[in-house]
């Protein structure tokens, strides 16, 4: 066969066997949303925060009251409530058969870092006379706002405009409690009382972020095991 015969035999080889190969498919992933939550599931969870929101207050005098005159030190009573938890996450996980063993290591330790800071913080303004423990507690509150603000942006969860208004409303909230003199005039707080509403409103941005790591465990950890390493880590 002739040199150009063969050239024109060879690419036909090649175009035929090109032709005949079959072509990779890309299936399509069909993601269907995540359910709606039905009514009962909502008042369930509004039941649950509406009982943490009244614990923590609980929690919040008792720890002003023992700390009183430096009668127990903050660092004490961070460190026993810390404690307590555990034993009461461990029982109910027993009674519950959970299982307390971690997948996400990682991120379950960012949670504990996360939270542990926003409890030092929490005991350590809890202890101070600079502000009312009214005025403390409501600073301490103002994880919601600071989740509002923060879980579109990490969470690619949706706010709305009422979110916005009440974020508004909630730091001008917070304003008034301080009454900086550069707005009201006069002298103001004490450096005493800017400390504690520093060290609370650093516990409020803590406790956001370890919400929002609590949202992205909970689909692979349990309650649980997520209170007790928060305790006792």
């Amino acid at each position: 066969m002739s040199p150009l015969r063969r050239g024109i035999a060879l690419d036909g080889w090649n175009q035929g066997s090109r032709e005949a190969r079959p072509r990779p498919t890309v299936a399509r992933v069909e993601v269907s949303p995540a359910p709606t939550p039905t009514w009962e599931e909502r008042r369930a969870a509004y039941a649950w925060m509406a009982a943490s929101a009244v614990l923590f207050a609980t929690m919040n005098f008792f720890a002003r009251l023992v700390g009183e005159g430096g009668a127990v030190p903050w660092a004490h009573v961070g460190a026993t409530r810390a404690f307590t938890g555990a034993l009461i996450a461990f029982a109910v996980a027993r009674a519950r058969g959970a299982r307390l063993t971690t997948r996400d290591k990682k991120g379950m330790w960012w949670r504990s870092a996360l939270g542990t800071a926003s409890m030092v913080c929490t005991f350590y303004a809890l202890s101070r006379r600079g502000l009312p423990l009214g005025d403390t507690t409501t600073l301490l509150n103002l994880t919601p706002v600071f989740l509002a603000f923060l879980t579109p942006h990490l969470l690619g969860e949706r706010t709305g405009g009422r979110v916005f208004v009440a974020l508004v409303v909630s730091l001008g909230g917070a304003v008034l409690l301080l009454r900086p003199s550069f707005l009201f005039g006069g002298h103001g707080h004490t450096p005493d009382a800017w400390l504690t509403g520093a060290v609370a409103t650093l516990a409020a941005i803590f406790a956001a972020f370890a919400m929002i790591m609590l949202r992205k465990l909970g689909k692979t950890e349990s309650p649980e095991a997520l209170a007790v390493h928060f305790s006792l880590f």
